[in-house]
């Protein structure tokens, strides 16, 4: 009997077999990788990190029915300790590793022992069936070598999951808001709860594992952007531990700054300073190494003639801006599409054969052309990001993906009439027109979502991704909320 047995995981059914095998958690052939998204490790080894993700998410979300499994409630503590990416690390491995042929997943039935999982046999999983292979795994942590023993502690987590009302396919729930939560709120998700703030100075946070809401109230208004009932800006975004909200335009009454931004840790508002601020605020905004980027929109009004090409990188550390040059050959319009990763910004416009790539670290643009037979489509929401990859995709023709400095196609977008949202969700996309489409990277393929509970389309929502759901919120007339698991 070797020193450290070994237990196995293969494919998408709980169970296997056991093996006894002693290899160090750095062997040959064994690189750490997949436990943050965008990390180079796209594919498997995202879907696998957020499958950690959709498992913490399931333990954390059952805590009130733990009553109905005895057992699972015995163990859920150490489950969820053992689940965390700085106990027990995942390894991947190109080649099988003695005791563990042809299989997915191994572990050892110690605490903290590392997950190994091969590349060549961890593929067509979704977040949830990961998610589901290593709570297998990790219960191996706690109970030994015995399968079953493993498989009753992830299936009764799974089977409290499924009684909450999630079914294993894409699907919705709706979002109850407090009492306290005012119209013409405004949302971000600041990394656990989803942060509202509305105009009378009351800042609301709601947990989506828990359904809970908590008040607290800002020591100063919002004066300077808030006016006439309405917020001069819909998009606010958690950056650095605070929130920041970008002024759309230079010429509103009673603005000041570049925008306002939100330290919890005071509750107070302050500006953004406008030094070297980008003209076109009235645009879409990212949040790219813990910093904002913006680029492309109007500058103010409504007219043609204020469309601007330019944007800008502030720093909430420094508080300072840094511009990102208009591409001298892209003419101003309403029309350009942008998105962002830590290394390249990615615009478009409509009906083109190429795209302009800008590059951070080097400052300068490159014309890309689009494979042969790709046309970028209609419409400004036509571009988008996921993880570390840019997508180009086509309405009812293949699209683009722009990946380690590599190009290729992309499945055809869906025939969707009035698509006017794209938006990413952990590895994959959500297409938004009169249906509803999502787009799983893994397996590359677009499925159709059923709108049972999703919001209506009347415009005003934003989409926050949390790491394993997508939380919608609408607080221009009556605040609600939808949650969506892709």
């Amino acid at each position: 009997m070797k020193k450290f047995p070994f237990v196995l995981f293969g494919f998408l059914a709980l169970g296997g077999c056991s093996n006894v095998i002693d290899v160090g958690p750095k062997g040959p052939g064994l690189r750490p990788g997949g436990d943050e998204v965008g990390n180079g490790g796209d594919g498997a080894r995202v879907t696998f990190s957020m499958g950690r993700a959709h498992a913490q998410m399931v333990l954390e979300s059952i805590v009130p029915d733990l009553r109905a499994e005895p057992d699972l409630a015995k163990q859920h503590a150490d489950l969820t300790t053992e689940l965390r990416s700085d106990v027990s690390r995942i390894y991947w491995t190109q080649e099988p590793k003695p005791g563990c042929p042809n299989t997915c997943g191994c572990t050892q039935p110690v605490k903290g022992a590392p997950i190994y999982l091969n590349v060549k046999f961890c593929t067509g999983y979704t977040s949830a069936s990961a998610g589901k292979l290593l709570l297998h795994e990790v219960s191996h942590h706690l109970v030994g070598e015995d399968e079953e023993a493993a498989d009753r502690l992830a299936a009764a987590a799974y089977r409290l999951w499924k009684n909450q009302g999630h079914p294993d396919e894409p699907h919705w729930q709706q979002v109850i808001p407090q009492a306290f939560v005012g119209v013409n709120s405004q949302a971000t998700w600041n990394g656990r709860e989803l942060m509202v703030w509305d105009g009378a100075g009351t800042v609301a946070y709601y947990h989506p594992r828990t359904h809970s809401w908590r008040e607290e109230k800002a020591t100063n208004g919002f004066a300077g952007w808030y006016q006439d009932g309405k917020f001069t800006s819909d998009r606010g975004f958690f950056v650095g531990g605070k929130i920041a909200v970008l002024s759309p335009c230079r010429g509103l009454v009673r603005r000041e700054g570049a925008g306002h931004v939100y330290d919890p840790s005071t509750r107070s508002w302050s500006l953004i300073p406008s030094a070297g601020a980008p003209s076109s605020r009235e645009a879409d905004v990212q949040v790219v190494n813990e910093k904002l980027v913006t680029f492309a929109g109007e500058s103010c009004g409504g007219s043609r003639a204020r469309a601007r090409i330019d944007g800008g990188v502030w720093d909430v550390k420094t508080g300072s801006w840094e511009t990102i040059p208009a591409p001298k050959d892209l003419t101003p319009d309403f029309g350009v599409a942008w998105a962002a990763t830590s290394l390249h910004l990615l615009a478009a416009v409509p009906n083109a054969t190429e795209f302009w790539l800008y590059t951070f670290s080097t400052k300068t643009w490159n014309r890309v052309k689009l494979p042969d037979g790709i046309v970028t489509t209609e419409g400004t929401r036509f571009v988008a990001q996921s993880g570390s990859v840019l997508m180009v995709p086509a309405q009812g023709k293949p699209g683009a993906k722009w990946k380690n400095h590599q190009l290729s196609r992309l499945p055809a977008f869906p025939e969707l009439a009035g698509v006017n949202q794209l938006l990413s969700v952990g590895n994959g996309l959500i297409a938004r027109g009169r249906e509803l489409y999502f787009y799983d990277a893994e397996k590359s393929e677009w499925k159709a979502v059923p709108e049972l509970l999703s919001p209506p389309r009347d415009g005003g929502q934003t989409w926050h991704w949390t790491g394993t759901e997508a939380i919608v919120w609408d607080g221009a007339k009556q605040p609600r909320g939808y949650l969506f698991y892709p």
